[in-house]
């Protein structure tokens, strides 16, 4: 289980992730960025279409590089009627939003075939353990108070997270430099299920409950 940094992950790498990463890669391009996606590759396997009157003019910088087809005008037909429309019309293959977008972004900054199980303001956690960090907790206020450490008065970030199967579970901050005591609660609010302070009774930052 390993934990990485970010100060923005987008879950999700479909149309709308993939239009979100790239007006970030464009707007604020100082920002380490990443997106999670489960499938193999970004977009699926789809097709989307669009009108130019559709998006404002100011806006269609974010989709030009996209746009698989386009044509200037299109015909519509049925029996007995047929009209010739002077509307311009496009096509974007999720193979090139795929393409587009990985080119775009930094390296490492594209997850695919990773699961999320829980995602949060501040986390996104995956299938495997792995745990993609945003943001960060200095300045929060502190709400709850851990039973293995009443006296703490330290910022603290709280996840809700849903056992997929029942079964045995391990939260810890193996990685993290920071001094931490973790605990479990049966709901927000709720009874205190686990709470470990110095892992191994040593004392250290590391923390874990199971």
């Amino acid at each position: 289980m390993s934990e990485s940094q970010y100060d923005i992950a987008i879950v999700g790498g479909g149309l709308a992730g993939g239009l979100l990463a790239l007006a970030l890669r464009k707007q604020r391009p100082d920002l380490n960025l990443r997106i999670v996606e489960s499938g193999k590759a970004l977009g699926g396997s789809h097709l989307w279409s669009f009108f130019a009157s559709d998006i404002a003019a100011a806006d269609r910088w974010l989709v030009a590089p996209l746009i698989s087809y386009g044509w200037a005008r299109h015909s519509v037909a049925f029996p007995g009627h047929a009209r010739t429309l002077k509307a311009p019309y496009y096509s974007i293959e999720s193979e090139r939003l795929d393409r587009v977008v990985r080119a775009a972004m930094p390296a490492g900054g594209v997850m695919t075939g990773r699961k999320v199980l829980g995602a949060s303001a501040r986390a996104v956690v995956l299938a495997d353990g792995d745990r993609v960090a945003v943001g960060s907790t200095a300045g929060r206020p502190n709400l709850l108070v851990p039973g293995c450490r009443s006296t703490s008065r330290a910022g603290e970030q709280a996840y809700r997270w849903r056992a997929p199967v029942s079964g045995t579970y391990v939260f810890d901050t193996f990685g993290s430099s920071f001094d931490t005591a973790l605990y479990v609660l049966d709901g927000c609010p709720g009874a205190e299920l686990a709470c470990n302070d110095d892992t191994r009774g040593e004392s250290s930052p590391r923390s874990r409950s199971r």
